[in-house]
């Protein structure tokens, strides 16, 4: 029929049984019911989620606040950070790509080091194993290292395996196990590291002493300055230098070298290097050695000093700083 007024043609209900086969079966209810009690769990359990998170996020920026501020004697700015050390501090808390965990792993970080340029960058690996009592001591060579996977500093330097003490060496690898790395300073790649003991080569230069030490910064697959550990061996010294080899004057709570260094001769591949490994994070630092022209690779560093740091002059950590262009956090 159709009304009137509207020129709607309505269907006739003819019977009840009309009517009712269109309302849900009492099947239909329940399953309806189930699935709504389903809804409104996981919705709770997400806003429980979502809160909880922003309270930890809101507790970890109040507490790297206060630790900088403490550290540094400057204010930390998370919202707007222009400063290289303030950056690291915002990555401890919004930055989780878990590239940074398998290159923060001292041995996972071999494979990627493999993929990108190739095995002969890699030290030798004597060993590996979940226990310090089952380090093979009779099978190491007369020198090598003791490492864990997990950490930084976590290095026992054996140059001869005749005067080590091998129990006090077991007991300082057990507890560094024990250990969860960069916890305090919020450093959060560390604590998803799945733990072992390593024995690695040992390195040294042509004098015989434990190598200097080239560390590139790296943005995006370019490096525009780096800093050089050198007389590792006995009175440590920390020079800057632009990537055209400039020294740059800095100083980081180290004494610099008293002269200009010498420019290696493997420093245009270490800086080829370097790029190539960095290219693939918005910054990581890239350790490098060059051992009579053989280049070694030495670690990659996501929160290098923690961002706890003071650099003289202080306009070098905003130069720094603005080469880091920070992502999207990640959730």
């Amino acid at each position: 029929m159709k009304n009137a007024s509207f020129g709607i043609e309505l269907r006739s209900v003819h019977s009840i049984d009309d009517v009712s086969s269109h309302y849900p079966t009492e099947t239909q209810e329940e399953d309806l019911h189930r699935d709504l009690r389903m809804f409104m769990r996981n919705a709770r359990r997400a806003a429980r989620s979502t809160i909880a998170s922003l309270e930890r996020t809101l507790m970890r920026k109040h507490y790297l606040k206060r630790l900088y501020k403490s550290i540094t004697g400057s204010p930390l700015n998370l919202e707007n950070p222009t400063r290289y050390t303030e950056k690291i501090q915002w990555r401890k808390i919004y930055d989780r790509n878990p590239l940074i965990v398998e290159t923060t792993d001292k041995l996972k970080v071999r494979d990627y080091v493999r993929r990108r340029i190739g095995e002969d960058l890699l030290t030798k690996i004597y060993w590996v194993g979940k226990d310090p009592k089952s380090i093979p001591f009779n099978d190491l060579p007369n020198s090598f290292v003791l490492k864990t996977n997990h950490g930084c500093g976590f290095n026992i330097f054996v140059p001869d395996k005749i005067k080590l003490d091998k129990q006090a060496a077991i007991d300082q690898l057990s507890n560094w196990l024990e250990t969860t790395y960069g916890k305090e300073a919020l450093e959060w790649a560390y604590r998803h590291i799945n733990r072992y003991v390593y024995a690695e080569e040992y390195l040294v230069d042509e004098r015989g002493q434990r190598p200097t030490d080239y560390k590139f910064f790296v943005f995006r697959g370019k490096s525009p300055a780096l800093f050089i550990c050198s007389s590792r061996h006995s009175d440590l010294r920390w020079d800057f230098y632009d990537i055209d080899w400039n020294c740059l004057g800095v100083n980081a709570g180290k004494p610099n070298s008293e002269r200009c260094l010498k420019k290696p001769s493997g420093f245009d591949k270490m800086k080829e290097y370097a790029e190539i490994l960095g290219k693939e994070f918005d910054y990581v630092r890239i350790d490098l050695y060059d051992l009579n022209s053989r280049i070694i690779f030495g670690e990659m560093t996501h929160y290098p000093a923690s961002g706890l740091i003071v650099y003289d002059p202080i306009s070098f950590d905003y130069w720094m700083g603005s080469f880091w262009e920070l992502p999207g956090p990640r959730k």
